[in-house]
């Protein structure tokens, strides 16, 4: 079932999960109207693939290549745009901030102490959607976060380089009104 896709090759782990899923909902969903009495997936025998939770280290960023991708970055554009951009791609590297995670960050969410490790608070994602998509005609709609209950604050240590960049960002660009909700 679904082990293959259009080009013959294997389905990725993932795949074959979600599309089984998905089978499995709109059979109970027939057995919910009445056309079928049970579910027949129930009957299969199935085990689900064994997927790969390690990452490749050639293909991940190393320390070196990260600093200077942040560096190259501050060279992006016209009027500091780039060195805007620099501290949200440190928070994506250096707090694992998911893109819209980092667009949402406020100055209320960080603990940046003159030394040492600091804390940002997630609480909200600003994922962009387009002005056509959203109720309120901006680029970015304010949601929760992923996977998290409507109200959950997940806190995330950052390392002393992350806060050192948070703080000159502060200092440099101060606060938008984008930032501020």
């Amino acid at each position: 079932m679904y082990r293959t896709g259009r080009d013959g090759k294997a389905a990725g782990a993932n795949t074959v999960r979600r599309k089984r899923a998905v089978l499995h909902a709109v059979l109970e969903y027939a057995v919910e109207l009445g056309e079928l009495s049970s579910n027949p997936l129930h009957k299969v025998k199935w085990k689900p693939p064994k997927t790969t939770e390690t990452i490749d280290p050639r293909v991940a960023v190393n320390p070196r290549q990260a600093e200077d991708l942040l560096t190259a970055v501050t060279y992006v554009g016209k009027r500091g745009r780039g060195r805007r951009l620099m501290a949200l791609f440190a928070c994506m590297y250096y707090a694992a901030l998911r893109p819209a995670e980092a667009v949402a960050l406020r100055r209320q969410d960080c603990h940046l102490p003159a030394n040492g490790w600091g804390r940002l608070l997630i609480d909200v994602s600003r994922p962009e959607t387009g002005t056509r998509w959203t109720n309120s005609g901006t680029t970015h709609e304010e949601r929760g976060l992923k996977h998290r209950g409507r109200d959950d604050v997940r806190p995330v240590p950052i390392p002393p380089t992350l806060v050192k960049i948070l703080r000159q960002h502060i200092e440099e660009f101060g606060r938008t009104r984008r930032t501020q909700r």
